[in-house]
């Protein structure tokens, strides 16, 4: 079977019904008849319905919607309405739309944000308002830890960044990298624990922070003839670098955090917008397309089908869906009517999760414990695709 074939079949799999066909495992955590008696649970979902980030907003509302289509629009067994907020391109235009949803008693649970700035900004009115929020992007490390109201489903900036040295120090000492950011906040925490983590394998390099990389800087990576480069840019930082870095004609490979190949542009992510420049790119990510599991089998299905068939599932789309996984888990160990406080008590108990990433859990500052996958850009029929090439470690 093609590469192609694989994602047709997987459609045509949807196609059937996921429901009939993956219900086991999408609805093993529904409750019994008594939690169906309940009133319908309201989720404000935001996500950047306009601006630049539009795109991920995209991907963000399609995870969410396929584990409601296939869990007959129930949470746990409870009716979900799902309410949209804007996240918009300002923090200003997120708050504005938080506060107006929140104005609404009937907003139980909030769930998603994909910039992380956004998300700073947004702590003390979800603190204040008592409100649980499931944070569906990455997570900055400026946040702090741990907030009462606040779960992330993804993971905190800069544990790409420990995933890859791991991995690079399992390789050997004495590596001669250099290490490139994109003059992000997200960026610099990557790169900071990147070399933190490299610290034990006597690493040596330069280090380059730019928005977009100069002639010399690209001169300065050449003539320091490095082993391997690693780069924590995204959006357009990570198309302008990746083709600076294949026009210098640069023999050592290139590793990065997953927003390397994931972080949105105005027209996608560097899959979408390159051609063969992205091939080969390292990134570790708490995710991949083609992991091997029944849940990410019956999670692309649904994706495909509700997408297209060359539009592989993102992590951001694989953790608002594993927002509603947690909802769906929790919501039974409520007692009685679910409210804000009821359910925020829930989500504070011990529970492993089963998602297309693996099993995984929170740990005590309610950020996944969970493991990373090496991934490369490699050919998936017509398109691009990180593709898994082994899993790493568990973190946190």
């Amino acid at each position: 079977m093609t590469t192609m074939d694989r994602r047709q079949a997987l459609k045509a799999i949807a196609s059937l019904g996921t429901v009939s066909v993956f219900g086991p495992v999408l609805a093993a955590c529904n409750t019994p008849a008594t939690a169906a008696a309940r009133d319908k649970l309201n989720i404000g979902l935001i996500l950047p319905r306009s601006g630049p980030l539009q795109r991920l907003g995209d991907q963000m509302n399609t995870g969410l919607k396929v584990y409601l289509d296939s869990n007959r629009q129930a949470l746990g067994g409870v009716p979900v309405t799902v309410t949209l907020i804007d996240e918009g391109a300002t923090s200003a235009t997120a708050l504005s739309g938080v506060n107006n949803a929140l104005d609404d008693d009937n907003i139980t649970v909030l769930v998603g944000v994909a910039n992380s700035s956004t998300l700073t900004a947004l702590a003390s009115t979800i603190e204040n308002a008592r409100v649980p929020l499931l944070a569906t992007g990455a997570s900055p490390t400026s946040l702090g830890i741990p907030y009462k109201f606040i779960w992330r489903t993804s993971y905190v900036a800069g544990e790409a960044g420990t995933a890859m040295a791991t991995y690079l120090a399992s390789k050997g000492k004495g590596l001669k990298m250099i290490v490139i950011d994109d003059g992000t906040a997200d960026g610099r925490s990557e790169t900071k624990s990147f070399v933190l983590a490299m610290a034990t394998a006597d690493l040596s390099h330069q280090q380059i922070s730019t928005p977009k990389i100069t002639a010399d800087q690209l001169a300065q990576v050449t003539a320091y003839r490095p082993d391997a480069v690693f780069a924590a840019c995204s959006g357009q930082a990570a198309v302008d670098l990746v083709d600076a870095y294949r026009s210098g004609r640069i023999s050592a490979p290139l590793y990065g955090p997953g927003s390397l190949t994931e972080g949105a542009t105005a027209l996608g992510t560097l899959l979408d917008v390159e051609s063969d420049n992205a091939l080969g790119v390292y990134t570790t990510m708490n995710y991949a397309p083609d992991l091997d599991n029944p849940q990410n089998q019956a999670f692309a299905a649904s994706y495909y089908s509700a997408t297209h068939p060359s539009v592989a599932p993102t992590t951001l789309a694989m953790t608002t869906y594993d927002a509603a996984t947690v909802l769906d888990t929790v919501i039974p160990l409520v007692k009685g009517d679910i409210t804000r406080t009821s359910l925020a008590a829930a989500l504070r108990s011990r529970t492993q999760f089963s998602s297309p990433r693996g099993a995984w859990e929170f740990n005590d500052q309610a950020t996944p414990r969970q493991r990373w996958y090496l991934r490369q850009v490699r050919r998936d029929g017509l398109v691009l695709q990180n593709s898994a090439i082994q899993a790493i470690d568990m973190l946190n």
